[in-house]
């Protein structure tokens, strides 16, 4: 697929420590991107998504690469407009880059990670797998970094590989839809340990391979109109469907539930291309028509954990009969996980984080397969579907 969302220059990038040479950085990969608020207005902290202390924290335990920026929302220097409106915003906005800022009085009593904290000035620094790999600040307001656009742009072009895989909200999928255009999607959930897994293993591996690849779009379904639903206070309510839940809480489960029926999750047989109740991480890709011409849905089997048999797939034998698997026996693929045996662990396994491992490590010879073949056939610049 070589159509894209929006005209988007996918290039790659470098990395490094202040006084190395340019040619001897080492580049992060950057996996996640955006395309939401792309098209705001540049003022205040904007092309930038807020975090907390203990979501940094989580990023740096899930061993994430991605780019930080600490700004104090109460002391900072006059030039900090100048130098978000002038250099930073717009070098985010060009290269689509998902930046994280975090409020300096967020690390009071906490681990500063390793980054150079300064109160009235702003720090950026650039985590390779949780690691911090580069930093630097806008303490010397006159140096080239602070206010030439340029400047800025090759001190980070000489760390970072810009993203491939690409955050769409709701308005934008929908836009997409009716574009005419066709797309590859990856339905995910932040915090979901299977959309982890297939994330930072099998695409994570793929798009290094393929660098020059077309992106891959994602939508995080905890989000408006998708998983959450907007009550008349503006609050946004995550779904449950318990006896006791609340009426937000009702209408937020009765809108998951009508968005997987009408964006192809959900499946009542096998000759449609998304399974059961409808799970994440799903990846489809999209034809002209906003019809799903290739499927797969990935790290949803089930196991006894007894027998360690396998229970249910969506990869079986006679979902391999339909269009939306064509692109696996295109690749040779003609037997899929019907008679698939595991091997029973060694030793007892403690806990529902040891089991979920276990399982990943069973099934990933499977999946991991099957997802780098649809992104071959999907995104791959040497084949796939006709654009």
């Amino acid at each position: 697929m070589k159509k894209t969302l929006l005209s988007l220059s996918f290039a790659l990038l470098p990395l490094a420590a202040c006084n190395q040479s340019i040619d001897n950085l080492e580049k992060v990969d950057l996996l996640y991107g955006t395309l939401v608020g792309m098209d705001e207005e540049i003022s205040g902290t904007s092309h930038m998504q807020e975090i907390t202390y203990p979501e940094l924290s989580s990023f740096i335990a899930e061993e994430r690469s991605f780019v930080l920026v600490v700004h104090s929302k109460l002391s900072f220097c006059s030039c900090y407009a100048d130098w978000h409106d002038d250099v930073l915003a717009p070098y985010i906005k060009s290269h689509s880059l998902l930046v994280y800022w975090i409020d300096y009085a967020e690390f009071d009593g906490q681990d500063d990670l390793g980054l150079k904290l300064i109160s009235n000035h702003e720090t950026l620094g650039i985590f390779d797998e949780g690691k911090l790999a580069y930093q630097k600040d806008n303490s010397d307001q006159d140096s080239d970094w602070v206010t030439s656009r340029s400047a800025f742009a090759e001190w980070m072009d000489a760390r970072i590989n810009y993203p491939k895989m690409l955050h769409l909200d709701k308005e934008l999928l929908d836009y997409q839809l009716s574009s005419g255009s066709e797309f590859t999607l990856l339905y995910t959930l932040s915090g979901c340990p299977d959309c982890t897994y297939l994330e930072t293993h099998a695409l994570k591996e793929w798009f290094l391979d393929n660098p020059d690849a077309s992106p891959l779009y994602v939508v995080d379904t905890a989000q408006k109109g998708i998983r959450l639903y907007e009550n008349e206070d503006g609050e946004l309510i995550a779904g449950s469907d318990e006896d006791d839940a609340s009426e937000d809480e009702k209408k937020a489960y009765e809108q998951w539930i009508a968005f997987k029926a009408d964006y192809g999750l959900s499946a009542s047989s096998i000759e449609q291309p998304g399974y059961g109740e409808g799970f994440v991480p799903t990846i489809f890709h999209y034809d002209t028509t906003g019809g799903i011409d290739a499927a797969g849905v990935f790290y949803n089997d089930a196991i006894d954990e007894e027998s360690w048999t396998l229970q249910d797939t969506y990869w079986t034998n006679d979902r391999l009969s339909q269009d939306y698997m064509t692109y696996l026996l295109d690749s040779g693929i003609e037997e899929l996980m019907d008679d698939v045996t595991f091997q029973a662990p060694e030793s007892p396994l403690n806990g529902a984080a040891a089991i979920r491992e276990y399982k990943h490590a069973l099934l990933s010879p499977y999946h991991d397969l099957y997802a780098k073949t649809l992104l071959d056939y999907c995104l791959s610049n040497s084949g796939g579907p006709s654009n």
